[in-house]
């Protein structure tokens, strides 16, 4: 027997009828994620009634202060969410660990993308995973130490393309 928790974006994104079709007819709750990419996104699927949770990336919402004011919707209207990442280094994994951490609306997690580079972006702190937990750094900020100057220089060169 398998122990699915829910399906994530089971349609495509621009079919929000056939998204809360699956919602309807679906014994497990189902998930938001590319249907919502910011806070009138998550009001228009939470106004179908089409989704039980939504998955809130930092790189596809905006970033923190997007991520606060698509989290709030989902709050007051008791849509349930998970914070996810899509290839994102440790920088951005911790700042998503942040934000899970400090808000109890966040009732999942996926944030593992930086453990599937080859090399991240970050060469000392920020987030650190112990026995399948993340863990973040003590004190202010992301804890980030150093960065690896050449794949910064990497990065920033993605706009370029």
């Amino acid at each position: 027997r398998l122990e699915v928790a829910f399906v994530e974006q089971p349609v495509p994104a621009g079919d929000l009828p056939g998204l809360a079709r699956v919602r309807w007819a679906s014994p497990m709750p189902v998930m938001a994620d590319e249907a919502v990419l910011g806070p009138g996104d998550a009001l228009k699927v939470i106004q179908a009634e089409a989704v039980d949770l939504i998955n809130v990336k930092l790189m596809k919402c905006g970033g923190i202060s997007e991520a606060l004011r698509l989290a709030a919707i989902a709050e007051t209207t008791g849509v349930g969410l998970m914070v996810g990442c899509g290839g994102e280094s440790r920088l951005a994994i911790t700042a998503g660990t942040h934000l899970a951490a400090a808000l109890k609306a966040f009732q999942h997690a996926d944030l593992d993308s930086d453990l599937l580079l080859a090399e991240d972006l970050v060469a000392e702190g920020g987030s650190q995973v112990k026995r399948d937990t993340r863990l973040l750094p003590g004190g202010p900020g992301l804890g980030v130490r150093e960065l690896r100057e050449e794949r910064l220089e990497l990065v920033a060169s993605f706009g370029d393309r």
